[in-house]
C-alpha cells in the first residue's frame, strides 16, 4: 500500500493525503485538495510490483490474479466521487467511478475481458475539499 499526491495542472501541488492501514484488508485515507489549484489529486495504490521508466514501461513483479470481478467495500464523505483504476501488467487501465456514502457499500467491478494479471489498483481523489474514505477488500 502506497499513497501520494500530485498535480496534473500548471499550479503547485499543495494537496495532502493521510493514510492509515487498519488491517491486511482495510485502509483509510483523508485527502485534502485546496480550492486554489486546478489539477491537484491524491491517490493510494495496492500494487504487485512496479513499472520501470523504459519506453514502453516494463512491469517488474508478479501480477495479481483477480479473476473477472473484484468486490471492494467503500464508504466516506457523502457525495464525493473516487476514481478506481485497475492497471494490468501490460500497462492498460480500466477505470470506474464510485460515489461515496456514509455507510459501507459493496462495489463489484467487472473485469471481464480485462483479466491479464493486475499490476495495481489505484484509488484517486481529485475533488476540491476534504474527502475521507475507507476501503475494505472483500476476499
Amino acid at each position: 500500500m502506497t499513497s501520494a499526491h500530485a498535480t496534473a495542472g500548471t499550479g503547485t501541488d499543495n494537496s495532502t493525503l493521510t493514510q492509515t492501514q487498519a488491517s491486511a484488508t482495510t485502509f483509510s485515507n483523508v485527502s485534502t485538495i485546496p480550492g486554489t489549484d486546478t489539477g491537484d489529486f491524491t491517490y493510494s495504490t495496492i500494487s504487485w510490483g512496479y513499472f520501470d521508466t523504459a519506453t514502453p514501461p516494463v512491469f517488474h513483479g508478479t501480477g495479481g490474479s483477480l479473476g473477472t470481478s473484484v468486490t471492494l467495500a467503500l464508504n466516506g464523505t457523502v457525495g464525493k466521487v473516487l476514481t478506481i483504476e485497475f492497471l494490468n501488467t501490460s500497462n492498460v487501465k480500466k477505470t470506474f467511478q464510485v460515489t461515496l456514502s456514509a455507510s459501507q457499500q459493496d462495489f463489484t467491478f467487472d473485469l471481464t475481458g480485462f483479466t491479464t494479471a493486475m499490476a495495481a489498483i489505484n484509488f484517486v481523489s481529485n475533488q476540491v475539499g476534504t474527502t475521507s474514505y475507507t476501503v475494505e477488500a472483500k476476499v
